[in-house]
């Protein structure tokens, strides 16, 4: 009687050992898989908005300098054509050809 019982509570414990291990496993392994799911999506997202940003800036700085850039060589070849000839005296091509 007494070996029946052992017997028997021992392999209660140990189906009670198994599945709650089974469980905390499954447990952990689901919480871990969400967690870096999780963590791997905000890190794309993020990757992915950071991105957007800088080659949003990048563009925008550039279309101001090249539009900057562009304005000053327009201003300054006008004004040069208009006035005939440069600060030292040095006349244009158009004022030589006069």
């Amino acid at each position: 009687m007494d070996t029946a019982v052992i017997t028997r509570l021992a392999a209660d414990m140990d189906t009670a050992v198994v599945t709650r291990f089974a469980t905390d496993v499954n447990t952990m392994i689901v919480t871990r898989l969400a967690a870096d799911m999780n963590a791997m999506v905000v890190t794309r997202f993020t990757a992915d908005v950071i991105a957007v940003v800088i080659t949003r800036l990048a563009a925008d700085v550039i279309a101001v300098v090249i539009t900057r850039l562009a304005a000053d060589v327009i201003a300054v070849v006008v004004t040069r054509f208009c006035m005939g000839a440069t600060a030292t005296g040095v006349r244009t091509s158009r004022t030589a050809m006069a």
